[in-house]
């Protein structure tokens, strides 16, 4: 059995619109938690703690299937581009999440 890998059900490579749109996505989610967490207060502190786990949630989810693409891609040596990975991987400060 010859068995061909395909990473087309998470992304169609680096330029695929959606990567792309999940990377910005993503970043928005960041700054969006940041905001939220540098204006908590004791007076709506549950409402806005939940705003911001569901955000994390949102964003786990993206973190995933980023990694995953580009962990995969790397892993099949699938004409990867190191310079385009650095450039991906270096723009999200995923340590804040």
């Amino acid at each position: 059995m010859k068995d061909t890998w395909s990473l087309d059900k998470l992304y169609l490579g680096y330029d695929d619109p959606q990567f792309n749109a999940d990377l910005e996505a993503l970043k928005a989610d960041i700054e969006t938690m940041k905001e939220m967490t540098s204006s908590l207060s004791h007076d709506n502190e549950l409402n806005t703690l939940k705003a911001i786990v569901a955000i994390q949630e949102a964003a786990k989810t993206k973190i995933m299937k980023l990694y995953s693409f580009i962990e995969l891609k790397q892993a099949t040596n699938d004409e990867i581009n190191v310079e385009e990975v650095e450039e991906y991987s270096s723009d999200v400060p995923v340590h804040i999440i």
